[in-house]
């Protein structure tokens, strides 16, 4: 049986429902509660920015296109530009919290993908 590739990952349904919580950095991710705990403090996601969040995690690293982010997390809906890039702008925001182990990357023509960065070191 051959591995499933981090596109077909990233394009297969997101159910928050049955998604594992997991650790990105320090940051434990509650997808079936749409909820990242940020350390003291907890941020409340919408579900669909909460699965454009799995959705780019699965890939690990690899580019995720509009295409795969539409068949995963709109179930292949036809949505406008703006709400994708509503979503991501969202997770853009949540990555500019103190201590984020996280970027999201813009590839030009491509998609995005989701940069895994480490912790600075306190001083």
């Amino acid at each position: 049986m051959n591995p499933t590739s981090a596109a077909e990952r990233a394009a297969s349904p997101v159910r928050l429902t049955r998604e594992p919580d997991f650790l990105l950095g320090a940051w434990r991710v509650r997808p079936s509660t749409a909820e990242v705990d940020l350390g003291e403090t907890t941020e409340h996601l919408e579900p669909r920015v909460m699965e454009v969040l799995v959705a780019l995690v699965r890939a690990r690293s690899a580019p995720v296109s509009r295409e795969d982010l539409t068949a995963s997390c709109w179930n292949g809906v036809v949505v406008s530009d703006d709400a994708v890039n509503r979503v991501i702008a969202r997770l853009r925001r949540l990555s500019e919290h103190d201590g984020a182990p996280f970027r999201i990357e813009t590839l030009r023509r491509v998609g995005w993908r989701l940069v895994e960065v480490e912790a600075e070191p306190s001083q």
